[in-house]
């Protein structure tokens, strides 16, 4: 007969007790090399005491994280959940460290952001450089994350700015600012046989090879409401992905079209990769902005805000242009500024 599981309760305070940061990085290795030999090699210690720490981490949970087997090992559903948490607790102590050693280097601010692909390719990409030569003091941990996934960084107080579009549900504590405008194009190779073409009509574009967008995906949602849903678009090839450097391999290497935010598609515009196929209509879309805590924001999260406001107000207005014409040292305050207002 099985034993009853131990309440929350008797879990955390074996934990708080006993559970240290080899616990949880043992069970990250094992879980992603499948094996404890492959694991040991990694972490630069023997097999038995990966294997001691990990039997420890399951006496205190009471409960198998791991099936052992001839080829290795498998993480069980249990296993799966510890190991989800123990990464997040693992990236925050690197974090922890990124952020100390910089402080005692001579930083005197962090900023953490989240910001979409579209915000990295159509602003970010052009504003941090100038934001880092203005503000060297400041350490700016950055990284790309998923729209799903957005709200839940905000929510748990992950980042101190996100880049994202605006969405009908703007998460409890935070508010928008509008900084770009965007809209969706349509996109080919130089090569395709419309790409010298001065005007394509959607008759025209329902006749060509279409490179699938994610069925998650606002593109999609664009697609079905140009087209219509009664007969699908051609597309020769199965792949949907939103990886922006299987997408240009496909379109590069082939004569299919597809629908991509101006935002996204910007960089590869410019580097001549892709051509705009100008469609005879506009296909509007959401635009992207800064989302930021209502209380709380940092001098060095602050300083970053009205700059990426400034900045943008900039792009904004010369966005026919190919290369922003902006000033250095216009674009945003120092933090001693930010301080005394």
């Amino acid at each position: 007969m099985t034993s009853p599981a131990p309440p929350p309760s008797v879990l955390r305070q074996r934990l708080w007790a006993r559970a240290r940061i080899r616990h949880l990085k043992m069970a990250v290795e094992v879980a992603e090399s499948g094996s404890l030999h492959k694991a040991a090699l990694s972490m630069g210690i023997s097999q038995p005491a990966v294997s001691n720490v990990l039997a420890d981490l399951e006496s205190m949970l009471e409960t198998p994280l791991f099936i052992r087997h001839a080829r290795g090992m498998n993480v069980t559903p249990i296993g799966a959940e510890v190991v989800r948490v123990a990464r997040r607790i693992l990236a925050e102590i690197d974090d922890v460290a990124e952020q100390t050693a910089a402080l005692r280097g001579g930083a005197i601010g962090v900023v953490r952001m989240a910001a979409v692909g579209g915000a990295i390719t159509g602003l970010l990409a052009v504003a941090i450089p100038e934001f880092a030569r203005l503000q060297p003091q400041v350490l700016l941990q950055l990284q790309e994350a998923d729209p799903t996934a957005m709200p839940a960084l905000l929510s748990r107080g992950e980042v101190d700015l996100a880049l994202w579009r605006a969405s009908g549900t703007v998460p409890s504590g935070w508010h928008f600012k509008e900084l770009i405008t965007d809209r969706f194009i349509v996109v080919a190779g130089p090569q395709h046989p419309l790409a010298r073409s001065r005007r394509v009509s959607v008759d025209q574009l329902r006749e060509q090879q279409w490179f699938a967008a994610p069925i998650d995906s606002a593109a999609l949602e664009a697609i079905d409401e140009l087209f219509g849903t009664d007969t699908p678009l051609r597309a020769p090839f199965q792949v949907a992905c939103r990886i922006p450097e299987i997408l240009l391999a496909m379109l590069t290497s082939t004569f299919q079209v597809t629908l991509l935010p101006f935002s996204v598609a910007k960089q590869f515009l410019e580097a001549g990769l892709l051509v705009e196929l100008a469609l005879d209509r506009e296909l509007p879309f959401e635009p992207l902005g800064l989302f930021e805590p209502n209380e709380g924001l940092g001098e060095a999260a602050a300083a970053m805000s009205q700059f990426l406001c400034k900045y943008a107000q900039g792009r904004q207005s010369m966005r026919h242009r190919t290369v922003s014409t902006c000033r250095p040292g216009e674009m945003g305050p120092s933090l001693g500024a930010v301080a005394r207002r």
